[in-house]
């Protein structure tokens, strides 16, 4: 497996405090991927741009691998904090 949901990701990453409200973020339109809208379900891939729109700070992502662990922190095995590579 190597993808995982845009709200998943946000919410593992701690960028929102719950889940719900990742989703709810980025049905607001305050989360792109690669530039356009998306849906909470869509999935993240090795390549994605995510750009985060959070009070007056915007944070680009871009995926350069998306780890076992923290596949594995998504499906609930939630030991430590998650790890994922990424540039800022």
């Amino acid at each position: 497996m190597d993808r995982l949901r845009v709200d998943r990701w946000l919410w593992c990453a701690r960028f929102f405090k719950t889940r719900s409200l990742a989703a709810e973020e980025v049905k607001a339109g305050h989360v792109r991927l690669n530039g356009q809208r998306t849906k909470p379900a869509h999935e993240i891939k090795v390549g994605d741009a995510l750009r985060i729109a959070k009070g007056h700070d915007d944070i680009e992502v871009v995926f350069t691998d998306i780890l076992d662990r923290l596949l594995a922190i998504a499906d609930g095995g939630n030991n430590g904090n998650p790890l994922v590579s990424f540039q800022q």
